[in-house]
């Protein structure tokens, strides 16, 4: 059920991203030859096919880019303004690479002359600016559905001292991430134990198998004590074979 809603807030994200793109084109164009006619001034009639950034070369270079910058995998866990720097990275690198690509291609395309550097930074300019309010928006609208009980990630933490007990009131506190601690998992090898705060407890690090074959999980924090840290390697490969996302919580003095 996760993997479907994350596929379908991914192709949410890229279809509105490309239609982003081909706005940024259009604007740029009107932008050029309306507000700045004036500034370096065209002979005759400028027509959008031919002074226009072109939409349908654009649209695969930006959002390649953004695949290649990693703005559709989960970010739940993280800052916008992180969000935000891989999206003014991603204009720029595509900007590149797309005039790059339209340089190679002006015989094809604009009869051997090259599209103003003007025309480029308007349609950077203003595709920077409404992708950032969009992810911004798109954010904004997430937290509150999350925050609501929906787009939820449900996790276990491996650990049930400090640091677990920890990682469990920081990912209450943060319910914005959507992620949703659902029981622990004691870091001793057995456990007759059956609660940890209000938790469930569901057995030792011996019954880890048994536990995640018998829950849907998206998500998995491992919280161990720092004496236990030569068992993360072993820890990690028993967890290979299941599709979690796999967290690590290193056990520091603050």
């Amino acid at each position: 059920m996760l993997r479907q809603q994350h596929r379908f807030f991914r192709s949410v994200l890229m279809a509105f991203d490309a239609v982003l793109v081909v706005a940024s084109s259009v604007l740029g164009y009107f932008a050029r030859f309306t507000m700045l006619a004036d500034y370096g001034h065209v002979a005759g009639n400028p027509k959008f096919a031919t002074y226009a950034v072109p939409a349908l070369l654009a649209v695969p270079v930006i959002v390649g880019t953004m695949i290649g910058m990693g703005l559709y995998r989960a970010r739940r866990d993280q800052r916008f303004f992180w969000e935000a720097v891989a999206i003014l990275k991603a204009v720029a690198v595509g900007g590149m690479i797309l005039i790059a690509a339209l340089t190679l291609l002006r015989d094809l395309l604009y009869d051997g002359r090259n599209l103003s550097a003007l025309q480029f930074a308007l349609f950077g300019g203003i595709l920077a600016t409404l992708l950032l309010a969009w992810r911004f928006g798109f954010r904004v609208a997430l937290r509150r559905l999350r925050k609501r009980g929906w787009n939820l990630r449900h996790v276990a933490i491996i650990g049930t001292g400090r640091l677990g007990q920890v990682v469990y009131h920081t990912l209450k506190r943060n319910s914005w991430t959507g992620i949703n601690p659902n029981f622990f998992i004691s870091h001793h090898a057995t456990t007759t134990r059956t609660k940890c705060l209000d938790m469930d407890l569901r057995g030792g690090l011996n019954d880890l198998e048994k536990v995640l074959d018998t829950n849907d999980l998206s998500g998995v924090f491992i919280a161990l004590p720092a004496r236990m840290a030569a068992e993360l390697p072993e820890l990690l490969l028993r967890l290979e074979r299941y599709p979690v996302d796999v967290r690590i919580v290193p056990d520091m003095n603050p």
